[in-house]
């Protein structure tokens, strides 16, 4: 049985296990509710429905995002810029004059308390709309039952498994990784490299990009000299930094979702590695500072949405206009990428929202796929029919230098990769 039917499969006995108690427990996740959008990890979560229709009710969007965990750093930008959206969406009428809410749970990076969660937001909660995680793994399980349900759900994971079943009321506002690794394969293949390791975490969304990129990577005739593995929870790779400088790559393919990918930099700097890495994903500037500034130069990846050191080294005017709402907000920029992703989902959701006329889910679900719309992360558009956002995107590709996202077409026709070349002596 495969990893993710596996996931299927327990989802489901899970849900059936937990409807029968539902009116008279709770999910262990903590959970809140407010029309201002300021939830904590605290409380007690709504149990009002889902599609108000005025006379002072509100329409309850649940969330469902680690808050705590290995990815709580993620999911607590997420949420803050949710805080953020729903006061301007609330200021500018709600969806269709209805004031929004939020009913957040916190998932505790565990796919197992996102299944509860689903379960209680559905069952108890009764809501009709869900901005879900960005670690897959909590998707994953979690989509077939908001998708039975009649759940309106946007996604805010990369993995390409919970988008391969037909799950119709189940959508992402992110990227799909089967679409970024061609783009890092081809980056490595362009500079002329012949040979790679790969480090990778066991997660949802780390194995399948991992297992794409092979495949990409076959195809331009790369050989893979060692895959190593770990936890995401772990941060000590003796064992596999061994092993990959033992195998003397030309660069490192790291697939991970967390301070893993800082730790596994900072440690395998440390042995002697001076080449490059071909991420996954975008590095954040908190992990940048983890792994050393200085070891984070010459991370490459292919990705729609960044982190960033100072406000003016954003020079995308709809991204540099949020990133000010933060710092009117929090006084701080945000720490990872996901909270650009969430902006983009609850955006997408109020898009619906305006085409369909109405807060039905159903109607919501239709009106998706007509989207198309400037995002942060790029130019989302859902008309294809795949509930892919950026399904048609060109991707831009970036290669860290001294804490700047720099476009990677730029850092090759201004010599950057010969000037990496002579100053590390990495051929």
């Amino acid at each position: 049985m495969t990893k993710r039917m596996f996931a299927i499969l327990l989802a489901l006995a899970l849900v059936f296990s937990l409807v029968a108690c539902n009116n008279n427990t709770s999910s262990s996740g903590s959970g809140s509710s407010s029309g201002s959008g300021s939830s904590s990890g605290s409380g007690s979560s709504s149990s009002g429905g889902g599609a108000a229709t005025g006379g002072g009710e509100t329409l309850k969007i649940g969330v469902s995002v680690p808050l705590t965990g290995v990815s709580g750093e993620g999911g607590m930008n997420g949420l803050k810029s949710l805080e953020i959206a729903v006061k301007l969406i609330n200021d500018e009428g709600g969806f269709n004059g209805v004031p929004i809410e939020l009913v957040v749970y916190d998932s505790q990076s565990n796919s197992e308390e996102a299944v509860k969660i689903a379960t209680r937001l559905i069952s108890v909660d009764n809501v009709k709309h869900v901005l879900a995680s960005q670690m897959s793994g909590e998707v994953l399980p979690t989509a077939p039952i908001y998708n039975e349900a009649g759940v309106l759900t946007i996604g805010h994971g990369n993995a390409a498994s919970w988008m391969e079943p037909d799950w119709p009321f189940v959508f992402r506002s992110t990227v799909n990784n089967n679409y970024t690794t061609p783009v890092v394969a081809g980056m490595a293949k362009e500079v002329g490299y012949t040979t790679y390791s790969i480090f990778t975490t066991t997660d949802e969304a780390a194995i399948t990009t991992t297992d794409s990129f092979e495949g990409e990577a076959a195809k331009l005739g790369l050989q893979l000299l060692t895959r190593q593995e770990s936890e995401i929870t772990e941060t000590e790779f003796a064992a596999q930094v061994a092993a990959i400088i033992n195998s003397n790559p030309d660069f490192i393919f790291v697939s991970t979702s967390s301070t893993a990918t800082a730790h596994f930099i900072r440690q395998v700097r440390d042995a002697g590695y001076t080449g490059m890495f071909f991420l996954k994903e975008s590095i954040t500037v908190a992990n940048m500072e983890i792994a050393g500034f200085d070891n984070a130069n010459y991370c490459a990846f292919a990705w729609p949405t960044l982190t960033y050191a100072e406000i003016d080294d954003c020079d995308i005017p709809q991204v540099k206009e949020v990133l000010q709402m933060w710092i009117d907000e929090y006084g701080e920029l945000p720490t990872a990428d996901v909270a650009l992703r969430f902006w983009d989902g609850i955006m997408i959701m109020w898009e619906a929202s305006k085409i369909a006329g109405s807060n039905d889910p159903e109607e919501m679900r239709k009106a998706m796929n007509t989207i198309q719309m400037q995002g942060l992360g790029g130019f989302i558009d859902y008309t294809d029919g795949q509930r892919e956002a950026f399904s048609n995107l060109s991707f831009n590709a970036f290669v860290v230098v001294d804490v700047k996202n720099i476009l990677w077409r730029d850092w090759i026709s201004q010599g950057g990769f010969e000037a990496f070349k002579q100053a590390t002596g990495h051929h």
